[in-house]
């Protein structure tokens, strides 16, 4: 079961870190200097992502878990069973818990990281690398306890 939550992991993370991108082009455009604070600025487009990858880190993952459990294709372990207890069975309702806590969290990472840099606006390639690398690291925090939460008994 381990295997499969670190291949589900990883696909996850290339898929949402080519979200990321797409998301970033359509909304920062192409080579300008990137704006960091206020409505649709970096430290502001840092909640939508947030949400948006957590809940696909969820759905997506948990929905093909599911069917596998079902069509007995994966087996879950015993002590699988007892994990991620304080997330809820319903996988859009889990989907949902799991958007939130990564919005709070995640934006105020962001925000605390953006306040230590100090900057008014960040130049175009380092911007687009660390919303790559967040939404990478996000959907490799999220998607394995996502996953865990599925496979429970």
């Amino acid at each position: 079961m381990q295997a499969y939550i670190l291949r589900e992991t990883i696909i996850s993370m290339i898929i949402n870190a080519a979200f990321s991108l797409a998301f970033f082009l359509a909304v920062f455009g192409h080579g300008a200097a990137v704006p960091v604070w206020g409505i649709g600025a970096y430290a502001f487009d840092a909640l939508p992502q947030s949400i948006a990858i957590a809940a696909m880190s969820t759905l997506v993952p948990g929905a093909i878990a599911l069917k596998k459990r079902r069509s007995g294709a994966l087996r879950v372990a015993p002590q699988a069973r007892t994990s991620q207890p304080f997330l809820p069975h319903n996988l859009w309702l889990r989907a949902a818990v799991l958007a939130l806590l990564s919005a709070v969290l995640g934006g105020l990472f962001n925000s605390v990281a953006l306040l230590v840099l100090g900057l008014a606006q960040l130049p175009w390639w380092p911007a687009l690398i660390a919303k790559l690398a967040y939404g990478a690291a996000l959907a490799g925090i999220v998607t394995p306890i996502a996953l865990r939460a599925a496979l429970r008994g």
